[in-house]
């Protein structure tokens, strides 16, 4: 509807509009760049009076309009974005801005704070299983420690973590159901089998006693 954090994703809905970047950081800018290739219209505000983006990336992005000290106080706009209310950081002056879209980049801080026994810097750290270091509990999405954070990779987490899950289950269910130390199916149906094959073993040690029994008396008599 207009607000978005993601260029690569929502880009392509905003061709030939009027969009707003908001942020001063390597992403900000890069994210500002893949837009001008939707849209000739952007613009880039930013609190400060210079960017934090490395040199080379604000090489790239110096044809993008800038709006230094400023902050986005307000966007307006019923059912889709229409305008935003800017905030100059030090003369305190505000101004409208008609535009159709804002991505916002501005940093991000994940959610982990019931969970900040197990995270680093705010991230949690996993595996390619998405396996933490705590057995049993696992992570995906944009709470993880990685570099790209989508919708599409947040997916992905979730299909590895949710196999990953069904195998730990598994393996628990299969150590309790036998009694002995197993990692797989095939150990567990092994374990099974040579419990049969004793069990098997006892019926006929029991038939053949009884039989033997039964001949002796037939015999004796």
């Amino acid at each position: 509807r207009g607000v978005s954090y993601c260029a690569i994703c929502d880009g392509a809905f905003f061709k030939n509009k009027k969009i707003l970047v908001v942020g001063g950081g390597d992403s900000a800018l890069e994210e500002a760049l893949l837009l001008t290739e939707y849209s000739d219209d952007v613009t880039i505000v930013h609190r400060r009076d210079e960017f934090r983006a490395q040199a080379i990336i604000q090489e790239r992005a110096k044809h993008i309009p800038v709006i230094y000290d400023t902050v986005v106080k307000e966007i307006h706009g019923d059912n889709v974005v229409k305008s935003v209310t800017l905030e100059n950081v030090k003369t305190k002056e505000t101004s409208e801005m008609e535009v159709d879209a804002v991505f916002i980049y501005v940093g991000l801080t994940p959610n982990t704070s019931f969970v900040d026994w197990m995270t680093e810097d705010g991230w949690i750290k996993t595996n390619d299983k998405m396996e933490t270091a705590y057995p049993g509990i696992y992570a995906i999405g944009d709470v993880r420690d990685k570099h790209l954070r989508q919708i599409t990779t947040a997916v992905g987490d979730g299909a590895i973590a949710g196999q990953e899950v069904y195998n730990y289950i598994k393996r628990l269910y299969v150590k309790t159901i036998n009694g002995a130390d197993v990692q797989t199916v095939k150990e567990a149906i092994e374990v099974l089998d040579r419990k049969l094959i004793n069990k098997l073993n006892k019926f006929w040690r029991m038939l053949w006693k009884r039989f033997l029994s039964l001949s002796t008396m037939v015999w004796l008599c």
